[in-house]
């Protein structure tokens, strides 16, 4: 595989990772609205009890989840595709096991 191939791959799986990360953004919205409801006290439930804290729960779990997507996107993509090792050169030699020092 490439170098521009696994850059292209790696681009594309940061922007993948983005638009998830978008996604549990709006999801952490959602979650937000239902938790105001539910504190202003709008709705209620069927069997009457609600809980603000699993609400809450929710709506702070996906945002860590949202900005650790956005935020950390090239670093994971990095991390699945590296850089490929540089290639072998001869021209870089090993440490000989030669006793005198080079000047």
């Amino acid at each position: 595989m490439g170098n521009s191939r696994r850059t292209t791959l790696r681009s594309w799986f940061a922007f993948a990772l983005r638009v998830l990360g978008f996604f549990e953004l709006l999801t952490a919205a959602g979650y937000l609205l239902t938790t105001l409801n539910i504190s202003i006290g709008l709705t209620k439930s069927i069997s009457g009890s609600t809980f603000f804290g699993s609400y809450a729960t929710q709506t702070f779990g996906h945002l860590i989840l949202a900005m650790w997507l956005l935020k950390a996107a090239p670093s994971i993509a990095l991390f699945f595709y590296p850089e490929p090792p540089p290639p072998d050169d001869a021209t870089v030699k090993p440490p000989s096991d030669d006793p005198t020092p080079i000047i």
